[in-house]
């Protein structure tokens, strides 16, 4: 929903937290007037599925029927994340008075207020709420030995701890996998209803039957109330099951989205919500695999971080020299959906890149990959990835420019998109060689040389030629385009790099932060 930014997690960890505290604030102020604690807490946490069950299906079944919520519908349903970064200044200048708020004419704080703090409230909220005061009566209901305090809060800590590291294994390595996220919460609401029947023991017959009914209702609601897959992942991203195909696992969501039931338009691939790239290829996804490909005089190992639509990855094998072609994704789902996509969508590109047998796919964290399998590569590409989305900062530092480098053949290409001026100081700072085509940058440890009559040979390589001809494309069009607009510019060693201080770092991933940076 909120399409990750490096703010949704603190976010939601502060309504999680904030949702615990006020809890147990409640319970504490509440607990004395509970003749059986034993059971309000039972209650209480069977209360927790239930919330979150009613919450998500009131999301997925009103948000595109209620005027009220419709540009929460449209934000779904948008390519482009919200423009935190803005919002956040906005708010600033208001907070501090140098700026008065008229919400007709700023929706974007609007926006950004009601998605990264009413939805996690409404949604989060209240669960964590009822967890937090439950805490209160489970300790009244436990502490009745006063010289067994200290052993008892220990031992409800442990299984507290215990619980809920054991609940996140199996969430994220078993069940997600296994039965999807859609499945999973059903099966966790149902399990909410144990805690009902849990209530009722020890009591006679006609009590046991009396919680027998909230536990078959709960479990009754989950099976017929809980949103299918399908509807879930179609709603979120703002249309109808029929115009999607999505895939998840632990490793996150992929989904692929046409606004034609017949898959005919342009389809958009999200990973976790956020838009990533298209088909049919074309822009910048085609020119960062395309032109390190034309400018190398024989790549013949290449790595590309991230498979995309698969855009950059097509292109940039498309030298006859190349032998091996190692793709690195981080979400296993997303080479599923791509497929399918190929199946569903007849787009000869989409076709040729499966059926290459030099395409070795990874699924793993593409710096992870570089930095334990000791491999070296004629090209090293990073595939398009905001830089302010989260983890971004984990492809834009000095330390992974640095680690592209030593991992680099003699002769061979380090290539970055440059979302941002620090982007492209970072990189410079990491190279001693750089060559920058407008929003690429290429970087080397020897010199880059850009010969626009060797290029033109490779262009015209028959297998080049039957390539492009047979996708239908023409990139060869599209990479002269940049060449005669964005002229290349050399930076060499001769560089004062020590001038450069406004850089990405691990430790400080300024752009990922959305933090100012200098002027260009």
């Amino acid at each position: 929903m909120l399409k990750a930014t490096a703010f949704t997690f603190g976010t939601l960890l502060a309504v999680y937290l904030g949702g615990l505290a006020l809890g147990t604030l409640a319970g504490i102020a509440l607990v004395g007037r509970s003749r059986n604690p034993a059971r309000t807490f039972l209650v209480l946490e069977a209360g927790v599925g239930a919330y979150s069950l009613a919450a998500l299906a009131l999301v997925i079944g009103l948000i595109d029927r209620v005027p009220a919520l419709e540009p929460l519908w449209r934000y779904f349903g948008e390519y482009e994340p919200l423009d935190v970064g803005q919002a956040l200044v906005n708010l600033r200048a208001y907070l501090l008075g140098l700026a008065p708020f008229d919400p007709t004419s700023d929706r974007l704080t609007l926006k950004f207020l009601a998605i990264y703090f009413l939805l996690p409230a409404a949604v989060v909220g209240p669960p964590t709420l009822l967890m937090g005061l439950s805490f209160p009566f489970l300790q009244k209901a436990t502490q009745t030995d006063a010289a067994r305090i200290g052993r008892r809060v220990g031992w409800l800590q442990t299984a507290n701890i215990g619980g809920s590291l054991a609940g996140t294994v199996a969430t994220g390595t078993v069940l997600l996998g296994m039965l999807g996220t859609a499945d999973t919460l059903r099966l966790l609401v149902v399990l909410s209803g144990v805690f009902f029947l849990i209530a009722g023991l020890g009591g006679s017959l006609p009590r046991r039957a009396l919680w027998l009914g909230p536990a078959l209702g709960l479990g009754a609601a989950a099976l017929f109330w809980a949103p299918p897959a399908d509807l879930l992942w179609a709603k979120l991203h703002g249309t109808t099951p029929d115009r999607v195909l999505f895939f998840e696992d632990g490793s996150g969501l992929s989904l692929i989205k046409n606004e034609q039931p017949d898959f005919t338009g342009r389809s958009y691939i999200f990973a976790n919500g956020r838009g990533e790239s298209w088909v049919p290829f074309g822009g910048g996804h085609t020119l960062l695999g395309v032109l390190p490909a034309m400018l190398h005089p024989a790549p013949y190992e290449v790595a590309v971080i991230g498979l995309g639509s698969g855009d950059t990855l097509f292109n940039i094998a498309s030298r006859p020299e190349t032998t091996r072609v190692t793709c690195i994704e981080i979400v296993a789902s997303q080479p599923e959906a791509v497929r399918a996509l190929a199946r569903r969508q007849a787009y000869r590109p989409l076709q040729l890149l499966w059926s290459d047998p030099r395409i070795e796919l990874v699924i793993g964290d593409g710096r992870t990959y570089l930095a334990r399998s000791g491999r070296k590569f004629d090209i090293i590409e990073a595939d398009a990835l905001r830089p302010n989305s989260a983890y971004a900062g984990n492809l834009y530092s000095l330390e992974y420019f640095t680690l592209m480098r030593q991992r680099l053949k003699a002769g061979g290409l380090a290539v970055t998109w440059v979302p941002t001026l620090r982007t492209h100081d970072t990189f410079v700072k990491a190279f001693p060689y750089v060559v920058s085509f407008g929003i690429i940058l290429i970087g080397s440890n020897e010199p880059i040389v850009v010969d626009r009559a060797a290029i033109e040979r490779r262009l015209a390589d028959p297998f080049v030629v039957d390539r492009y001809r047979d996708s239908g494309l023409d990139i060869p069009g599209g990479l002269r385009w940049l060449l005669d607009t964005h002229p290349p510019t050399f930076i060499g060693p001769e560089f004062d790099r020590s001038a450069i201080t406004d850089i990405n770092r691990d430790l400080q991933p300024k752009d990922e932060f959305m933090v100012a940076g200098r002027a260009p």
